[in-house]
């Protein structure tokens, strides 16, 4: 008896851990165990986008025993619905901010452990009951959950899907909304109350940025969805009508929805942009580029990420007015995502790479991001969408986000804290192999979409087979799913590698990947209480490539957690950057003000000639575009006065074209009081960017060259963006 209750204790104490270690593993290990099932699933779907109405290879005669193991329509419905469901939330955001999240923030900031560790472990608790009642809803009698993973009214009412499975995964979905309430209150307390001395906000990992913002998104934004689901379970238990047509407004839950439903996409992504921002810069050996651009474009997207969720209701009924200004906002926010893209970029240029499979999937990452980011700008313009809605060119530009650039980037993160987290590196060959397998089988899967979706083929049709216009997407479509198998068979490399490398991997040293960040300052796996007492931190995370710690220490990084050298104690920044004074930090910010007024005169200049886009620019919108590209092209060559004296005078020639362009909108001279606003506007442009190019000449004297480049480069990174913008504005 007395054995059994030992037994008993012992067991409570392991399932009430609080351990922030031990619970971010089991959101891991839960998150890849419903990352296989949703991608079993997503083999099924693609089975029958192949070859419709066969019967399904090994899991037909268990699965649709009733259909001779054929998928049915409703099937179809079903299998969707569950794949976007468990995917979404219950695969991707327990690995991302469950599992990396808790795991890694901690241990970076310096913390011994989360600041309300109770919160931590009821958030994964809520999160294991979330997915066992969506086990339930995919085996319910009858009918499985069939609304689509939107669950929109009526679809998701009693009539549109009959059966207990919709109820059960609506209840999955009211779970996991807590879950990640409460698990983003406790990481953002995480960060701001337990850094450690002389952990500021800027000597803070991306990643950790990335974390941060996300789940404040998440606290901020999941209660919106669990208020509108669970006015619709009412709706659907009860028999209120909320969102029902004609008594309620079925309109009023594709707001709700929407409402966090974009901002789902910067959850899942900023953790990944913030692990891909530190991979390439260690894995580059140089600091990263622009960090502060970095952060500051991180910030503007978590901030923008809630203004451009219309964009999904263009075909909603909304008003030409909330559209136009739904479709200028959401290209407005690719603006500081190519800041990020760009700063990367110029991050690589020049490293010393080490190719490991932690940096492989970085760059994959990169590279998908590119691809899916391309793919979305064509769903930002209302004429456009107007086409392309729900037609496959969603679901490609959707995955390539969704699936993977985030799963890429958490196979990334991965294979770097594998080590961290057991003490042994996983393997390097079935790495690259699963690499390689997942970068090329998710192009040609997700751009395979994208182009039968520009073909025209529709989302969700169960067999297109009985319709003419879509003959010619057939043999593609097939294509399309081989290249989905390959890509599913690629991740069974990866299933393989944990498991056997959690047994039998190397050993790792204490600190494998060479990186001066403070989770590996300790042990790995680190103890209970990760620090024996706080560490101070001395430095930004990237001090890589130093010159003076290789004569003084041997290596080519400093570790955040390491004594000031003689120049740091001196009052010197060690981040990777220059040192700044007071005096450089007006003349960037001038310089950069005379960039964004030089913006507004182009976008003005566009509007006072109400050209319908910019495709066919006049001479003045050419001259000031072609002076932009050549300035940001003078600033990608090694900095000099010299070049930065070239730079300032494109950008004055630059300011001459765009004022032409606004003097040419007027109709009569001197022009009439409509257009003084455009004149006052011109005068300012002028005095800022003269004010700018002498701020750059008197500035590179003293030694901020880099920094104002690096202004210089991430404006002109942005500028086509806003060209794009203002045309569709004009």
């Amino acid at each position: 008896m007395r054995r059994g209750r030992v037994g008993a204790a012992a067991l409570w104490r392991r399932l009430a851990a609080t351990d922030h270690k031990v619970i971010a593993i089991r959101f891991l290990c839960s998150g890849l165990l419903f990352l296989a099932v949703g991608g079993a699933l997503a083999m099924v779907i693609r089975w029958q986008r192949a070859f419709p109405g066969e019967p399904v290879p090994l899991v037909g005669r268990i699965l649709f025993a009733g259909a001779g193991g054929a998928v049915t329509p409703p099937a179809y419905t079903a299998l969707f619905t569950s794949h976007g469901l468990i995917m979404i939330f219950f695969a991707v955001t327990p690995i991302l901010l469950g599992g990396i999240g808790n795991y890694v923030v901690p241990l970076a900031i310096g913390a011994r452990g989360m600041a309300v560790p109770r919160l931590t472990a009821l958030s994964f608790w809520l999160t294991a009951a979330a997915q066992v009642t969506a086990v339930a809803a995919l085996v319910a009698p009858a009918y499985a959950p069939s609304a689509g993973w939107t669950s929109f009214p009526p679809l998701a009412t009693g009539d549109g899907a009959p059966g207990a499975g919709q109820t059960l995964i609506m209840v999955a979905i009211l779970l996991a909304g807590a879950a990640a309430t409460l698990g983003a209150i406790g990481l953002v307390t995480t960060v701001v109350a337990r850094r450690a001395p002389g952990m500021t906000w800027l000597r803070l990992p991306l990643a950790v940025w990335g974390v941060l913002l996300a789940s404040a998104l998440s606290a901020l934004f999941a209660p919106i969805l669990v208020a509108a689901t669970l006015l619709l379970l009412v709706d659907r238990v009860v028999g209120t009508a909320v969102f029902a047509a004609g008594q309620g407004d079925p309109i009023l839950y594709q707001h709700l929805f929407w409402i966090f439903g974009h901002p789902e996409v910067y959850i899942l992504i900023l953790p990944v942009w913030g692990v891909v921002g530190d991979l390439v810069a260690f894995f580059s050996r140089r600091p990263a580029f622009w960090y502060l651009g970095s952060v500051l474009a991180m910030i503007s997207i978590a901030s923008m990420s809630a203004l451009v969720y219309g964009h999904h209701m263009f075909r909603a009924g909304l008003s030409p007015m909330v559209g136009a200004g739904f479709e200028l906002l959401t290209l407005a926010i690719s603006a500081p995502a190519t800041v990020l893209m760009v700063n990367w970029l110029a991050t690589l240029w020049r490293g010393s790479l080490r190719l490991s499979t932690p940096m492989l999937f970085a760059l994959g990452t990169i590279a998908v991001l590119g691809l899916g980011g391309l793919s979305g700008l064509f769903l930002g313009s209302i004429t456009l969408d107007i086409y392309l809605h729900d037609t496959m060119w969603v679901v490609g530009h959707f995955h390539l986000i969704m699936a993977a650039a985030t799963l890429m980037g958490s196979f990334a993160a991965i294979h770097f804290w594998f080590p961290k987290m057991t003490g042994r590196m996983l393997g390097e060959r079935l790495g690259v192999a699963h690499f390689w397998g997942t970068l090329v089988g998710a192009v040609a899967t997700f751009g395979g979409m994208l182009a039968v979706g520009y073909a025209g083929q529709p989302r969700r049709y169960y067999d297109t087979a009985g319709f003419a216009f879509l003959e010619g997407t057939r043999d593609l479509d097939r294509w399309v799913s081989w290249a989905g198998f390959a890509l599913g068979a690629a991740q069974l490399l990866f299933f393989a590698n944990l498991v056997w490398s959690f047994r039998r991997g190397r050993r790792a040293e204490a600190n494998p990947w060479q990186v001066p960040t403070l989770e590996w300052s300790v042990a790995s796996p680190p103890p209970a209480e990760s620090f024996a007492a706080p560490p101070r931190v001395a430095r930004g995370p990237h001090q890589l490539g130093d010159g003076e710690a290789a004569a003084r220490l041997g290596r080519d990084w400093v570790g955040q957690w390491e004594e000031a050298s003689a120049a740091e104690a001196s009052g010197a920044e060690a981040s990777g950057a220059p040192p700044a004074s007071l005096a450089d930090a007006v003349a960037t910010a001038i310089y950069l003000a005379s960039w964004s007024i030089l913006c507004g005169g182009l976008i003005l200049a566009s509007v006072a000639r109400g050209l319908p886009s910019l495709a066919m620019p006049s001479w003045p919108d050419a001259l000031a575009v072609a002076a932009v590209a050549a300035g940001a092209a003078v600033l990608f060559l090694p900095v000099t006065r010299r070049r930065l004296a070239m730079a300032a005078v494109l950008t004055a020639i630059a300011a001459a074209a765009a004022l032409a362009g606004i003097l040419a909108g007027t109709e009569s001279w001197p022009p009439g009081p409509a257009a003084a606003p455009l004149l006052v506007l011109a005068a300012l442009h002028l005095a800022f960017v003269a004010a700018g190019g002498i701020a750059v000449l008197l500035a590179a004297r003293r030694a901020p060259a880099p920094t104002l480049a690096r202004w210089h480069m991430a404006a002109a990174a942005a500028i086509g963006l806003v060209l794009l913008v203002a045309g569709r504005a004009a």
